[in-house]
């Protein structure tokens, strides 16, 4: 079984100057220079028999290229929409539909945020947050509730209604360049033109194959690494001989075991093919996670980049959709996720909250999200969905090709 290929990220450093001219040359030639090797790949994948969901684009934080400087107190962005128009209609143009336009570092930049998620469904932002920094993690809360009530304008397109919009956002704390999930994706400022990629996988139904044999978290260090290592090795083959051109350079694989939409492809079902693990949330989660990002961050022969842990999706997880539900006998709570994201992965992920949810309410989980970050010196993130309309134990109503509906979280 082979794993697929979720994203091949391809990473470019924009520059303010790149929208000066009126053509938009220079700008045109790096989105030109990047979409062609990303689609080079991406037939080369697929003639060794590997899907390929998407291709996407990162960039280096959009305060380094977006914002005029001189302009930047009064928040009044003619310039900043018009450069985000001109980036979309390109992006369309070369038919990428997904561009991270990487964090925004500083408060005065997270202004932009908002903007950045209604200007285009292509566009994805984050925000900044440090351990125990108390301001930004309020100003990324503020920001989570403004994007969820962007679709209650009467004009307000689909990607936008029933607090959409954070599917495109989250706070990170901790994350380096070069990770190719999105939101989170970022690349870095850098005056050459060359072009950084990686690779992101979905692999739960790989990761339940292989978990069903293994059995036991004893086994997983030695099995599992073995086992996944040796599908990942192709994919790196693949890659370094695309790094190896002038002007390309491969930079990784994040390993981390990402969710499909399917019941197979679910990745708490696939922990709970572990002896020791009979409901995931319940005792021996936080020890089969543990081991496996060991694992995963251990594996011999190949090239990491990203978070490189277990992704726990809540609405891309059918599994973990299905425990949040009233109907269970142990509810998986928010505590739970974040007790697995101490020992592992990527933190909280499209987690649904009520919609009258307080900025204090979700600034302090973001806190505890960053709060782990800093002290393990772990790559996190905090994507959260507020559901306007919505108390908790209702179920969402998400018409989306990348979302299941759950029951929305209590943060009591």
């Amino acid at each position: 079984m082979k794993p697929v290929i979720r994203t091949i990220t391809g990473f470019l450093s924009l520059e303010s100057s790149d929208f000066s001219d009126v053509s938009f040359s220079r700008l045109e030639s790096k989105v030109s220079k990047c979409v062609e090797i990303l689609r080079k790949l991406e037939q080369e994948f697929r003639n060794k028999g590997y899907s390929v969901q998407t291709i996407r684009i990162a960039t280096n934080p959009f305060g380094q290229w977006l914002l005029e400087q001189e302009t930047a107190s009064d928040r009044k962005k003619p310039g900043e929409l018009e450069r985000l128009e001109t980036l979309n209609i390109l992006l369309e143009k070369h038919d990428i539909h997904f561009c991270s336009l990487g964090p925004a570092m500083t408060l005065q930049d997270s202004r932009s945020c908002c903007d950045i998620i209604a200007a285009s469904k292509i566009f994805s932002c984050s925000m900044n947050v440090e351990a125990g920094s108390v301001d930004h993690a309020r100003g990324a809360a503020s920001i989570i509730l403004a994007i969820s009530r962007l679709g209650s304008r009467p004009d307000s397109p689909e990607f936008l209604q029933d607090g959409q919009g954070n599917f495109r956002f989250c706070a990170v704390s901790n994350c380096k360049p070069f990770i190719p999930f999105f939101p989170a994706a970022k690349g870095e400022a850098s005056d050459s033109t060359d072009v950084k990629f990686a690779v992101g996988l979905e692999n739960g139904a790989v990761a339940q194959a292989i978990l069903e044999n293994v059995k036991s978290i004893g086994e997983i260090q030695d099995r599992f690494g073995r086992e996944f290592s040796s599908l990942l090795l192709p994919i790196q083959e693949l890659c370094e001989k695309a790094g190896g051109e002038d002007g390309v350079h491969f930079v990784g694989i994040d390993s981390s075991l990402n969710p499909s939409l399917e019941e197979k492809g679910s990745v708490a079902s696939a922990i709970e093919k572990l002896t020791e693990v009979p409901i995931f949330g319940g005792p021996g989660t936080v020890a089969a996670a543990a081991q496996l990002t060991t694992a995963l961050q251990d594996l011999e022969g190949i090239t990491l980049t990203g978070y490189c842990g277990l992704m726990l999706p809540v609405c891309e997880d059918v599994r973990l959709a299905e425990l949040a539900g009233d109907n269970q006998t142990r509810k998986l709570r928010i505590t739970d996720l974040l007790s697995v994201s101490s020992v592992c992965g990527v933190g909280l992920d499209t987690v649904p909250l009520p919609g009258d949810c307080s900025e204090d309410e979700i600034s302090s989980l973001v806190l505890d999200m960053a709060g782990v970050a800093g002290r393990w010196k772990k790559s996190l993130s905090c994507r959260l969905f507020p559901v306007p309309g919505k108390n908790s134990g209702d179920m969402t109503s998400f018409d989306s090709p990348y979302l299941v509906n759950a029951c929305v979280f209590s943060l009591m």
